[in-house]
């Protein structure tokens, strides 16, 4: 799966970038922004990625043109209660962090879940981490009570909240247009999924998204 909007591509992890992600997340600079710091090995790595290939949990690359920049997610994705119960982002790409593309690929990502019908979406940021604070409650999220004295704290965004607050920022940061998908694997659960939701959808969805399947069997 490959969707392309707001001068960014994402693409959906595949085993083939494993040992990429795997060796910028266990960077120094990387790891300290996690809760979880300890070395992740190849094998724990592999682990991890059997267990998140589904339908539930959307880990993408991000792409400036052709160079990859980091990772975003959204994942526990609860699509019958429409709740998708933790996000993140890092880039890995220094020449990237202090530019607009972290903000699009949030943005995009965020689109994506909410025009597919998507209620709400949770994230967890440390408490420490005063810049992704900022830029999320800047899209709407709320800190969920009780979380006052936690380090790792969990916010909360409807779509109710999301889209007035976003409309403020989309010229600021190019996030307007039409997001464009491309199914090279529509065979893969999530791609199924999505494409199957897309077409639910699809009314509402003209002039926002416009999706292209390629069938292997047809090329």
């Amino acid at each position: 799966m490959i969707v392309e909007a707001y001068g960014i591509t994402l693409k959906r992890l595949t085993a083939e970038y494993l040992e990429l992600v795997r060796g910028h997340r266990n960077s120094e600079a990387i790891r300290n922004t996690m809760e979880y710091r300890e070395i992740i090995t190849a094998e724990m790595q592999q682990q991890w990625f059997a267990g998140i290939d589904n339908e539930h949990n959307n880990y993408m690359l991000i792409f400036v043109e052709d160079k990859p920049i980091g990772l975003i997610s959204g994942t526990q994705i609860d699509w019958e209660k429409g709740i998708t119960g933790n996000g993140g982002i890092f880039i890995w790409d220094k020449d990237f962090i202090e530019t607009i593309h972290p903000a699009r690929a949030a943005i995009l990502l965020t689109d994506i879940g909410f025009y597919l019908g998507m209620k709400k979406n949770q994230v967890k940021i440390l408490s420490d981490n005063l810049r992704s604070i900022s830029f999320n409650t800047s899209l709407g999220y709320q800190l969920l009570p009780g979380q006052e004295g936690v380090y790792n704290q969990q916010y909360e965004l409807t779509a109710e909240r999301y889209f007035p607050a976003v409309e403020k920022l989309r010229s600021m940061t190019g996030t307007q247009g039409i997001i464009k998908g491309r199914f090279d694997d529509p065979n893969h659960v999530s791609s199924a999924n999505i494409i199957n939701r897309l077409a639910k959808f699809e009314d509402q969805l003209a002039g926002k998204f416009e999706i292209t399947v390629q069938r292997k069997d047809v090329l």
